[in-house]
């Protein structure tokens, strides 16, 4: 297959979260949530929080 790709092997949703913060950088648990739900209903199985390195705990 040059030059084209083959997406056959994917069968599943996977997806990324940003972490929804609040002004005082502290999680946003209920938008969070709301995410959460939101792609579950459109079918994701798996998915990961993003969170920039500087917010990481240690």
């Amino acid at each position: 297959m040059v030059g084209t790709q083959d997406y056959s092997r994917f069968e599943r949703i996977f997806s990324a979260l940003v972490t929804p913060m609040h002004a005082d950088e502290s999680i946003d648990y209920g938008t969070l949530s709301k995410l959460v739900d939101s792609q579950l209903g459109r079918g994701v199985e798996a998915s990961t929080a993003v969170v920039p390195p500087e917010r990481a705990c240690c």
